[in-house]
């Protein structure tokens, strides 16, 4: 039964549970579960609960998740793109970048956070970073 959630989850966290709770049913050592599965020891230890507290059952069981808060500074990254330019800002840049989000985050609120997780949060926002169109400029009548 396991099985098959494992090879038919559609979702991810089915399908990173499924493998440890496997390999706990076949008597594998923690130290063993991570290293074949990949997975952290605080989520053996939530599959282990889960299996003694509530069997198979609980921990196939797809829970609702949990309502996801966004954090401040993406709304002050959103602001940025929306009403600013980087050159209003004060950087030589017409066109806003993931890193240079990162470092006037860093630098204004002091904020540490990499240029990746704001492609990720802006594209879980529904905002996706393409590169520009090449325009053709006016042709020189000389």
């Amino acid at each position: 039964m396991v099985v098959k959630f494992y090879r038919g989850a559609g979702d991810a966290r089915m399908a990173r549970r499924c493998p440890v709770l496997l390999l706990l049913a076949g008597g594998r050592s923690w130290r063993e579960i991570m290293d074949v599965a990949f997975c952290s020891s605080s989520s053996i230890q939530g599959v282990s609960k889960a299996l003694k507290s509530e069997g198979n059952e609980g921990v196939l069981e797809q829970k609702e998740r949990c309502t996801v808060t966004v954090a401040w500074w993406v709304m002050v990254v959103l602001r940025w793109l929306h009403n600013h330019t980087p050159r209003e800002i004060g950087f030589d840049r017409w066109r806003w970048t993931c890193r240079l989000l990162a470092l006037t985050l860093r630098d204004s609120h002091r904020v540490r956070i990499s240029a990746e997780t704001i492609r990720r949060t802006l594209n879980a926002h529904g905002l996706v970073w393409r590169r520009p169109r090449p325009v053709v400029g006016p042709r020189d009548p000389e």
